[in-house]
C-alpha cells in the first residue's frame, strides 16, 4: 500500500485531536467531580444516578414535611400542657369549694377564679401555628372555640341568649303545665340564699325574659311540652365550632405511605358544647371526659352554692383531666414516631447519596493517572505531527 503525505497528515492530526478530546473529557470530569456528566457518558449509569436523585429529592420533601409536622405537634403539646395546668388549678379550687367549711363569699371568689380559668382554657385551645388553628380538626381558618352559654335541663331544645354574669337557676311552674300555654305561666329564679324572683311567660309565648339582656327560648312543640317543676340552669360554656371527624384532619406524609395527623380535634380532646352548625352536632355533651363542659358545670354548681352538686363534680373533673393526660401521651407517641421517621429517611438519603456517588463520581487518583498517561500521549503525538510536517524534499534526498 502506498503511503501518501495526505495519509500521514490525516493520521497524525487525528492522533493529536483524539488525545486532545480525551484530555478535554478529563478536564471536564476534574471540574465537575463527576465521571458521568451526560447520558452519552454512560447511559445505564446515568439512568441509575437519576433514580437515586429522585429518591433523594423525595426524601428531602419527607424531611421538610417532618419538620412541619413536628412544629405542629410541639405547638399542640405546649397548648395541651397549658390546659392541663389550668385544669389542675381548677381541680384544686373545686376541692376547696367542696370543703363543707367554705363560706358563701369564698364560693363566690372561687367561682370568679374559675371563670378566669375558663377564659385561659379557651385561649390555649385557640392557639395557632403560622396562622392555622391547631385544634379545629380540618377547620384551620377560624378559632375553634368561642364563649357562650349553655342550658342544662332534662327537656331538650331549650336555648338561651345574652351574656349572664352569673349562673341562673330557673324553676318551672309545678303541675301539668304545658308550654306553649293559653295562659300566662310563672317561672321562678332561685337565688343562692334560697329566695326566689318570679318572671312571667306570656300566654302562647315561648320566649322568657330573665332581665339583664338574658332570655330563654322554649321549644314550640306539638303537642306542647310538659313542664312540672323542671329545673333549668343557665351557665357559662365554651362552644366548639370545629370539625369532629377524626378522619378529616390535617395529615402530612412523613414517609412513603405514612401519614402523620398533625392537627387536633378539640371537641374530642377538651370537649366543649358543640355548635349546632358544626359537623356531628348531636355528639353527647354529658360525657364526664368533656373537660370544658365539666368546668362549666362546676362553675354553675359553685355559683349556685349547691354543695351536693359541687361534690358530685369531683369525679368528672378527675376523669376530664385523665383524658387530657391521655392525649398528652398520644402526642408524645406521635413525636417519637416523627423522630424515628426522620432518622430512617436521613439514613435512606445517606445510602442513596453513597450509591449515586459510586455510580457517577470520579476517582481522583484514577483521573490523575489517566491525565498523566494522556499527557505523554499528547506530547508524543504532537512531536510526531511536528516532525512529519517539517519534512521536505531535501529530507528525502
Amino acid at each position: 500500500m502506498r503511503v501518501t503525505n495526505q495519509m500521514l497528515n490525516y493520521m497524525s492530526l487525528n492522533g493529536v485531536t483524539s488525545v486532545t478530546n480525551k484530555m478535554l473529557s478529563i478536564i471536564e470530569q476534574g471540574n465537575s467531580g463527576l465521571r458521568i456528566n451526560r447520558p452519552s457518558d454512560g447511559p445505564i449509569s446515568y439512568s441509575i444516578a437519576r433514580r437515586y436523585d429522585k429518591q433523594i429529592q423525595q426524601n428531602d420533601r419527607y424531611l421538610e414535611n417532618n419538620a412541619v409536622a413536628t412544629s405542629w405537634l410541639q405547638r399542640q403539646n405546649v397548648s395541651v400542657s397549658e390546659i392541663k395546668k389550668a385544669m389542675d388549678s381548677a381541680a384544686v379550687l373545686l376541692e376547696e369549694a367542696a370543703n363543707g367549711t367554705t363560706t358563701p363569699e369564698q364560693l363566690d371568689t372561687i367561682a370568679y377564679e374559675l371563670r378566669q380559668t375558663m377564659k385561659q382554657l379557651m385561649s390555649a385551645a385557640n392557639n395557632s401555628f403560622n396562622g392555622d388553628y391547631i385544634f379545629g380538626g380540618a377547620s384551620f381558618s377560624e378559632p375553634p372555640y368561642k364563649e357562650g352559654i349553655a342550658v342544662d335541663s332534662t327537656i331538650g331544645g331549650i336555648t338561651a341568649q345574652g351574656n349572664p354574669s352569673k349562673t341562673i337557676v330557673l324553676e318551672a311552674p309545678t303541675g301539668n303545665v304545658q308550654i306553649p300555654s293559653t295562659t300566662d305561666q310563672t317561672f321562678s329564679i332561685v337565688h343562692t340564699d334560697g329566695t326566689k324572683t318570679t318572671v312571667t311567660l306570656p300566654a302562647n309565648g315561648t320566649t322568657l325574659d330573665l332581665g339583664d339582656g338574658v332570655s330563654l327560648s322554649l321549644p314550640n312543640t306539638t303537642p306542647p311540652t310538659t313542664y312540672d317543676g323542671e329545673t333549668i340552669t343557665i351557665r357559662p360554656a365554651i362552644i366548639y365550632t370545629g370539625t369532629l371527624d377524626t378522619n378529616d384532619t390535617f395529615k402530612i406524609e412523613i414517609m412513603e405511605g405514612q401519614l402523620m395527623e398533625s392537627s387536633g380535634v378539640g371537641g374530642l380532646i377538651f370537649g366543649g358544647r358543640i355548635d349546632p352548625s358544626s359537623t356531628n352536632a348531636d355528639v353527647p355533651l354529658t360525657d364526664n371526659t368533656n373537660a370544658f363542659e365539666t368546668l362549666g358545670k362546676v362553675i354553675a354548681a359553685i355559683e349556685s352554692h349547691d354543695r351536693t352538686a359541687i361534690s358530685n363534680m369531683l369525679a368528672p373533673m378527675n376523669q376530664s383531666i385523665a383524658t387530657i393526660v391521655n392525649y398528652q401521651a398520644t402526642l408524645g407517641g406521635r413525636l417519637n414516631r416523627l423522630s424515628l421517621a426522620k432518622e430512617m429517611v436521613t439514613n435512606s438519603t445517606d445510602v442513596s447519596k453513597k450509591a449515586r456517588s459510586d455510580v457517577e463520581d470520579v476517582d481522583p487518583v484514577q483521573l490523575l493517572e489517566r491525565e498523566r498517561a494522556l499527557e505523554v500521549q499528547y506530547q508524543l503525538a504532537s512531536s510526531l505531527f511536528s516532525r512529519i510536517h517539517s519534512m521536505n524534499l531535501i529530507n528525502y534526498l
